[in-house]
């Protein structure tokens, strides 16, 4: 089995127990390596089903006179690497990176057995996160977006006029429900052309690339959720739909995760 296979596989595992590895309750938690490295993008839904904060290689264990505990099996989290390869055009030899996925293996800081004086040292690492907002009001403010209440029965982000619509606060059953919706929008916002330009938004409802978009801009909006605490409750529904998705197209979920994380960040700055 491939990397993207054990990548979809671990994903499509989860949909198939009906939770989303994006809808997970700590999925907020800073999550990185001991070296001071934070998971972001594929890696966040990889070690999603998990609660440690810290993570480590088996030889990373040992390097700080430590063991991975007896049974403890570890996760992959995966990596981009750069291959060189040479080409011959026109009679001259050209060199060109072609990017391949690797993964490794980690485990948990509850999966090893180390020093104390390790774990202390470990626990002083501190992961260079986005700066979270005080509020979803004020995230929403800072993003300049151009937000209306013009159609009270619709949430919709229309890109060729620049906008989202949103129906009122006093429309949804509470206020966790409208901002949940509001960042789903806010993430499709992102896409326009002049912010992160997915100049492949725009597509008719149904086809593969209006389903990338989804995903896009449900994973950013999850991000956001646990950032407030906020109860995505429309979370069992759609496991039917991505799983169907998924296994249509097996490259969505590292485009989709891969955009996320920019539209997260571009939200967040």
């Amino acid at each position: 089995m491939n990397v993207k296979d054990i990548v979809v596989s671990r994903i499509l595992d989860q949909l198939e127990k009906g939770t989303p590895p994006w809808k997970q309750p700590w999925f907020n938690v800073g999550k990185g390596n001991i070296n001071g490295h934070v998971y972001t993008g594929l890696n966040r839904l990889l070690l999603a089903d998990c609660q440690d904060q810290y993570y480590m290689t088996f030889n990373q264990a040992l390097g700080l006179g430590g063991a991975v505990k007896k049974g403890e099996k570890g996760k992959q989290v995966v990596f981009w690497k750069q291959l060189k390869i040479e080409k011959e055009k026109d009679g001259e030899i050209e060199e060109k990176n072609i990017p391949f996925l690797r993964y490794y293996t980690v485990f948990g800081l509850s999966q090893v057995s180390l020093p104390q004086a390790a774990i202390d040292k470990i626990k002083m690492v501190r992961f260079n996160n986005n700066q979270v907002m005080d509020s979803p009001e004020a995230l929403a403010a800072k993003t300049g977006a151009d937000i209306r209440h013009n159609d009270g029965t619709r949430a919709f982000y229309d890109p060729m006029n620049d906008y989202v619509n949103m129906p009122l606060i006093g429309q949804f059953t509470d206020s966790q429900a409208y901002y949940a919706t509001l960042f789903h929008e806010l993430a499709h916002w992102t896409g326009g052309p002049k912010r992160l330009n997915r100049i492949d938004m725009i597509a008719a409802r149904g086809g593969q690339v209006y389903a990338k978009e989804e995903l896009t801009a449900e994973i950013t909006a999850a991000m956001l959720c646990h950032d407030f605490q906020i109860k995505d409750n429309n979370a069992a529904g759609y496991c039917e739909s991505w799983l169907h998705a998924l296994q249509n197209d097996r490259n969505m979920i590292f485009y989709a995760a891969g955009r996320s994380q920019k539209a997260y960040e571009y939200l967040n700055q």
